[in-house]
């Protein structure tokens, strides 16, 4: 299970940076349970409010410490 909480978001996406690492998070989670490959990261969380409260090993698939 992977569990990720935006805290400064209502329902959905409203800060540009928190909708580019959630694609980002979710293009690794479909790579790993359906298949193929992801785009590197690079800078993709700059700027997130993102916090892992599960599942934080789909970051390791990202190159996400």
């Amino acid at each position: 299970m992977t569990y990720i909480v935006y805290p400064d978001e209502g329902h959905g996406f409203q800060r540009p940076p928190n909708q580019l690492s959630y694609l980002a998070i979710a293009e690794a989670f479909f790579a790993r349970h359906l298949g193929g490959a992801c785009e590197p990261v690079g800078e993709d969380f700059r700027g997130s409010s993102h916090e892992v409260r599960a599942g934080a090993d789909i970051l390791s698939d990202l190159g996400v410490a």
